[in-house]
């Protein structure tokens, strides 16, 4: 369970871009409800894309576990209009495009073994917003 001192307060709803497990999305949504993000949920790579260019989101996160294709193309078709905070869940041994950029334009991270995890994850990310460095220091255990 979290603590709710670390809850961070903002002037503006944080919102997000959750590409990945459909689950994880649900859960991520329901914890955004708590912590003030609004967590979008795309299924395709073309609604990624739209969403990015409507909302322009604070963050997005790209979950290579579930769909290693999607993921690579949305992270794709994201670089190609310039995205910047891109969160990519991915083993940091694993090839992709996002082996080639460096923070703060794209962080690499393991995926986080629990959803609590997941979630404090994001609150440091939230916290650490101004700078994006580190986005997220700590092992995901």
């Amino acid at each position: 369970m979290m603590n709710d001192t670390s809850i961070h307060t903002s002037e503006h709803m944080q919102i997000m871009i959750y590409v990945g497990d459909p689950t994880r999305g649900r859960m991520l949504q329901m914890a955004g409800d708590q912590y003030g993000w609004s967590v979008l949920l795309p299924t395709e790579m073309l609604e990624a894309l739209g969403m990015y260019v409507v909302y322009f989101p604070d963050l997005v996160i790209i979950d290579t576990a579930t769909n290693y294709a999607l993921a690579e193309g949305v992270f794709t078709h994201l670089r190609s209009v310039d995205a910047q905070g891109l969160l990519v869940l991915a083993d940091t041994a694993e090839s992709g495009p996002w082996n080639m950029l460096l923070p703060p334009t794209v962080q690499v991270v393991p995926p986080p073994i629990s959803h609590d995890r997941f979630v404090e994850m994001l609150i440091d990310w939230t916290n650490q917003r101004d700078s994006m460095l580190p986005l997220y220091t700590g092992t995901c255990h």
